[in-house]
């Protein structure tokens, strides 16, 4: 398991966005949830997949006004992005 990687588990599809020695910071790609740390073992079963599925497009396949909203959602959260691994920054930036 990677950053980055999908994994479908029995309990979903999530996309591991951190981890460390002892936990995975990980959001739930079907469901619209807030990420959280889950144990290694929450993925021991889970499998690494490609793709969410055949129905979902690629950004670059996306309608113009899909690929706008998706980045102005991005935007939104681009700054916390970037410090995910950086505990005391992401609860700061969280703070405000």
């Amino acid at each position: 398991m990677k950053k980055n990687d999908l994994i479908k588990t029995d309990s979903g599809i999530f996309r591991i966005l951190s981890f460390d020695s002892n936990k995975v910071l990980a959001i739930d790609c079907k469901k619209k949830t807030m990420p959280q740390f889950f144990s290694y073992d929450f993925f021991s079963d889970g499998e690494v997949i490609n793709s969410l599925s055949p129905d979902y497009l690629e950004f670059e396949d996306l309608p113009p006004a899909d690929r706008k909203i998706a980045q102005q959602r991005y935007t939104m959260i681009a700054s916390a992005v970037s410090v995910l691994d950086n505990v005391k920054q992401r609860n700061l930036m969280l703070e405000n």
